[in-house]
């Protein structure tokens, strides 16, 4: 398979006598150039998803099918191919064995595998005519999933010998080799087939193709050519295997004999067969001639056949088989889509930053995932045509099945927004803001256009003002049944904050802050100032901030924003250049505090630490005014929060222990990502989605991402040749913890990934919070990012307020609390400005995980943590060491995306010191790993946050 029809899985894995198989048990939505197709398998990894080989019922004969891609539907779902449709039309059960890739000489050994196990009264073998090509070789070519480059596949083979097959290559070799490489097959066959594998296309005026194709013609011709001897030996030892059933041969013509009106001579070598009164051929060459562009039966770029080729393939199979009398025909019409009955809304974000899809069933979100994470891209701001099929595929739905695809922004008010702050400019600066803008406003501007052309889709598009859809992904998700809501970000439409109010009848906005006033953008440019990356680098500003003093509040609030007492604020404009599109802060802005804007990566003096704490203090008091106006207009006892600016979780902890509320909730993927979840939850409330009995489903947890399966971790294992060990379900949490208690570091992917920016235990970093030297290892050693950045707590929920000063769950990693007061480590604080000196200083029995101020951001893990077995691992180690905490950081390098596939784990951890790697029910250890060696400095794949 190309890269171009995966979505993020690999799809194959291998077996010792077969060569490749799917994986078995595997749902997966296929990327495809002609359109997206669903991949069910079965427990042996045949594309049999709606029957496991199950026996047919009485009076039903059942049909088993052999063959490469074609047979096996490549390009339709599973009840779109030939052998799904002969089932629903004729009276029988057909059990579907094919399988991409594979030769005459890989589908004989299938049969052989399997023929015992399923019950079958017929056996219709469909072998393509490129199959005399494929016997001679002892490998193809493919193309590695993660690397994108072109392989030799190990296959089994047969060498005729005295007239007798001799299987070869069994067990099958697990290595790929470059394609650079040569193989042992034929060198005519194989530099050929190598050749035309790097061209990747049909390309018919190559002489690599007219030679290949000579050959293959000839051979098609002469009963004596050694292609063909070998061929006619696997078909009479299929049909000898058969033992006395009826064999249907059905050869898979060449698109030159289709296209081309090349001559059939490879009927006459078929019908040889025939004169067994239990052997059948039918010719589909005929049947496929009248292709043409009005309607077309092949698939563009591929060349498997369409739906309508299926069909009609089918129609004619089974027509066949009636006539020989073997079938019955059930005369019920074919319905081509199963219509479902719930209602499903896919909501999107991107074109500003953290692109996402997310996906309700019935207004409960079932996926939503970052598009980051599969592109590897960080903050990738594209359209998430990943997400978006990962969505469809946890769904098991398509693209028609939708009520609405929402987008969770208006873009002509951004548009409109865009053209006014232009018109404020002086000429030469709206002349460069133009160049720099123009194609993310013609994107914007063709919303609607850009869905419906990616998608391929019709119906209803919906656009959520962006504020809206923030609210949407805080109130409707959140444990509360009526609650205040506070948006604060950079800037969505005109909107930078806003206060609405959530019951019963929906949400209502009550007010709202316009740009350029804004919070989100008055502490991005404070981020820009101290050297780190807009729109990435403002979480580091937190951590640094408890580093310095606030000496720069007052200066900041009477010469660069002016606050009111309900937490409205008016920017000077004279100190910032984000209107411009240029850079954050002007000129003034410098010499407001005597010194540059701090080069990035340069050494971190104390004069930007106080800057640091400064301009968090001010934030923290911005957004608690914010909530008492809140508090104010809507009455409401609870508050929920989203936008970027509620990732601060320091300003989060601060209004919690101001008691304006009795309690809060923050949505987990509180910045644009969340969006999308808003935009579909925004839609699916509202009087254009008319569905009866609509109901709120409180969020339980996060991990909403994509997972891999046991059988799917266990082959990429395999297939990469790599030593593992596996857990027994009762020792997994005892065997991690234990790891962790001898202070190894453990990287920790299990069940679905996590939507939102934070690492909970699926896709996490797992450190003894006990170890002083664990925050600096994990940082310098693993994480490579500065030594100053703190790492949060996962802790035992019923435990949490032993440790902290918390009195309620924290399950997303949102709150920072207090250390209490037992225990600390009171020590002398360094007057110094060396940060690694102040890093190493032990401040409380919990070292790793207790930040300069004696604070730490917490996660608490409850015994329904989801499906990661997160709580199990604490609970273990709490256990075994009496401690209730771990360390809990998001499993990547600094600039690289949360890991996603288990190859991105593995790789992640055979670049960095880690010490043991799990996988699901499967664990690594870093000594018993073959060496690791790349081209390149894999640093350079990600720009530094």
């Amino acid at each position: 398979m190309q890269p171009e029809q995966l979505a993020f899985r690999s799809v194959l894995t291998y077996h010792p006598e077969w060569g490749h198989v799917f994986i078995p048990d595997l749902t997966a939505r296929i990327r495809h150039p002609y359109r997206p197709y669903f991949l069910k398998t079965d427990e042996r990894g045949f594309r049999n998803g709606y029957f496991r080989f199950d026996k047919p019922v009485s009076g039903e004969k059942s049909i088993l099918f052999l063959g490469d891609s074609f047979a096996a539907g490549d390009g339709v779902a599973n009840e779109h191919r030939f052998s799904d449709q002969l089932q629903a039309n004729f009276d029988c059960r057909c059990y579907n064995a094919a399988m991409p890739g594979l030769g005459a000489d890989q589908q004989l050994l299938i049969y052989r595998g399997i023929k015992g196990a399923v019950q079958h009264d017929i056996l219709v073998f469909a072998p393509h005519l490129d199959d005399l090509n494929r016997n001679m070789l002892s490998s193809r070519v493919g193309v590695d999933r993660q690397n994108g480059q072109f392989i030799h596949i190990p296959k089994p083979y047969f060498e005729l010998e005295d007239g007798k097959l001799n299987l070869k290559n069994v067990p099958v070799p697990r290595q790929r080799e470059a394609i650079t490489i040569n193989t042992s097959a034929p060198a005519e066959y194989s530099s050929l087939k190598v050749e035309l594998s790097r061209l990747k296309s049909r390309l018919t005026d190559t002489i690599e193709y007219r030679l290949l194709k000579k050959q293959i013609n000839s051979a098609l011709a002469d009963a004596n050519s050694r292609e063909w001897m070998l061929m006619d030996a696997i078909i009479r030892e299929l049909i000898n295997e058969s033992a006395g059933k009826p064999v249907i041969l059905m050869p898979i013509p060449q698109h030159e004999h289709i296209l081309k009106g090349m001559a059939p001579a490879y009927l006459r070598l078929f019908e040889r067969y025939a004169d067994n009164h239990q052997i059948f051929v039918i010719d589909i060459l005929e049947l496929l001639k009248f292709e043409n562009k009005k309607h077309p039966l092949f698939l563009p770029s591929c060349g498997h056949f369409r739906e309508e080729a299926h069909h009609a393939i089918a129609s004619h199979l089974g027509g066949k088989l009636a006539e020989f009398t073997l079938l019955r025909h059930r005369n019920i019409p074919l319905e081509y889509i199963q219509t479902t009955k719930d209602n499903y809304v896919l909501g999107l974000s991107c074109f500003y930053h953290d692109s996402a899809a997310a996906i309700l069933k019935n207004g409960q979100p079932i996926a939503a995932a970052h598009e980051e994470r599969f592109t590897r891209v960080k903050h990738d701001k594209r359209f998430p045509v990943n997400a978006i099929n990962y969505c469809l595929e946890k769904a098991r739905i398509d693209i028609s099945e939708l009520a609405a695809v929402c987008y969770y922004d208006d873009e002509s008010l951004t548009l409109e927004r865009a053209f006014v702050n232009m018109a404020s400019l002086e000429a030469i600066s709206a002349k460069k803001f133009w160049e720099t803008y123009q194609g993310s406003l013609h994107q914007k501007a063709n919303m609607a256009g850009i869905i419906r052309k990616s998608l391929q889709y019709g119906g209803k598009v919906f656009k959520a003002l962006h504020h809206r859809s923030h609210a949407a992904s805080a109130f409707y998700p959140s444990p509360f049944s009526e609650a205040a809501i506070v948006i604060a970000d950079g800037v969505g439409e005109w909107a930078t904050m806003t206060i609405a109010h959530g019951n019963a009848q929906g949400i209502r906005l009550i007010t709202e802050q316009h740009y350029p006033h804004s919070i989100g953008l008055l502490y991005s440019a404070f981020t820009y100032f101290c050297g780190f990356k807009v729109n990435s680098g403002e979480y580091k500003l937190m951590g640094l901030a408890p580093y310095g003093t606030p000496i720069y509040s007052q200066q900041i609030q009477e010469h660069i924003v002016d606050l009111q007492e309900d937490g409205s604020i008016h920017l000077n404009m004279d100190y910032f250049r984000f209107q411009y599109g240029e850079q954050m802060v002007s000129d003034r802005f410098a010499k407001l505090f005597g010194v540059p804007p701090r080069a990035p990566e340069s050494r971190i003096t104390q004069i930007y630490m106080d800057i640091a704490a400064s301009i968090q203090e001010v934030t923290e008091e911005i957004m608690m005014r914010v909530c008492r106006h809140a508090r104010l207009l809507t009455g409401s006892d609870y508050l929920v929060l989203a936008g970027g600016v509620a990732l601060n979780c320091v300003a989060n902890g601060k209004i919690l222990r101001e008691d304006i509320f009795k309690d809060i909730w923050i949505q987990p993927a509180a910045g644009d990502a969340g969006g999308a979840l808003g935009a579909a939850l925004e839609f699916y409330f509202s009087p254009e989605n008319p569905v009866p009995g609509k109901r709120r489903w409180p969020m339980k947890h996060a991990c909403l991402g994509p997972a891999f399966s046991k059988a799917e971790i266990k082959s990429f294992l395999r297939a990469k040749g790599l030593p593992f060990h596996q857990f027994t379900s009762e020792e997994r949490g005892t065997t991690i913890a234990g790891f962790i208690k001898d202070n190894k570091v453990v990287g920790h992917f299990n069940g679905s990934m996590e939507y939102g920016p934070r690492a909970l235990g699926a896709r996490s970093i797992l450190g003894n919070s006990m170890d002083p030297e664990a925050q600096r290892k994990i940082n310098l050693k693993i994480k490579f990012r500065e030594s100053f950045r703190p790492f949060a707590p996962a802790v035992l929920e019923e435990k949490a307020s032993e440790y902290f000063e918390l009195d309620r769950p924290s399950p997303y990693m949102l709150l920072v609390a207090p250390v209490r007061e037992e225990k600390r480590i009171v020590s002398d604080q360094l007057n110094t400005e060396d940060l690694l000196l102040k890093v190493n200083q032990q401040r409380s029995v919990v070292p790793a995980i207790t930040h300069i101020d004696y604070s730490a951001r917490i996660q608490t893990v409850g015994p329904e943590d989801g499906e990661t077995g997160f709580y199990e691992i604490i609970r273990s180690f709490y256990e075994q060491t009496g401690c209730p905490v771990i360390v809990n950081t998001s499993f990547n390098v600094r600039g690289e995306p949360i890991v996603c596939t288990p190859f991105e784990a593995y790789q992640c951890f055979m670049r960095t010191d880690m010490d043991i790697l799990v996988l699901g029910d499967f664990y690594l250890i870093k000594e018993e790993q073959p060496a690791w060696s790349e081209e390149k400095d894999w640093r350079e794949e990600f720009a530094l946050d």
